[in-house]
């Protein structure tokens, strides 16, 4: 019942990079904002995005994806979602981010940047690497530009065995 939202179905896979494309043109906003389908938002999400980017000088930002409050994690979602890994690791909220650290799980970009770089690439059609590609591409045009902002909070509700994990990081590497 939202006026302004739109369904997107592709005849076939043609993969996340493909998707983010198609979405990205068929949008109406000045920031685009890419998450993943088992993800869902801290309540103030939009408000805080939205007010970071009164900064002219920010051309994407990157927030942080936690656990889902109450859900039990395995072995892996502790790693995973520890102060161990990724941007957590390094940088606090508001620090520019090295392209390295820059998924786009719960990202958002100004839709001229969008533009500029062309998009995902849509020949990535296996699991992962099209935020990498994208990045690095982001990185070579808008140097120091990419930033951390870990109060923009989505919950992940994507549990994975280790064994998926580990396939997942193989097609990756192999791709």
């Amino acid at each position: 019942k939202i006026d302004n939202l739109k369904m997107i179905t592709n005849k076939h896979n043609r993969g996340l990079a493909f998707s983010r494309n198609s979405g990205g043109r068929l949008s109406g906003g000045k920031v685009l904002a890419f998450l993943d389908s088992d993800m869902i938002l801290k309540n103030d999400w939009i408000d805080r995005a939205l007010n970071i980017f009164n900064n002219e000088n920010i051309v994407a930002v990157m927030g942080q994806y936690v656990a889902p409050p109450n859900k039990k994690q395995n072995t892996l979602d502790k790693y995973l979602y520890s102060d161990l890994r990724g941007a957590k690791k390094l940088y606090d909220n508001g620090d520019i981010i090295d392209y390295k650290y820059f998924l786009c799980s719960n990202t958002l970009m100004r839709r001229n940047v969008f533009n500029d770089v062309g998009g995902f690439d849509d020949n990535i059609t296996k699991y992962g690497g099209e935020d990498t590609e994208l990045a690095i591409r982001l990185n070579k045009m808008f140097s120091n530009q990419l930033y951390y902002f870990p109060e923009l909070i989505s919950y992940h509700y994507g549990q994975k065995t280790l064994g998926a994990f580990c396939q997942n990081m193989k097609i990756y590497g192999e791709f």
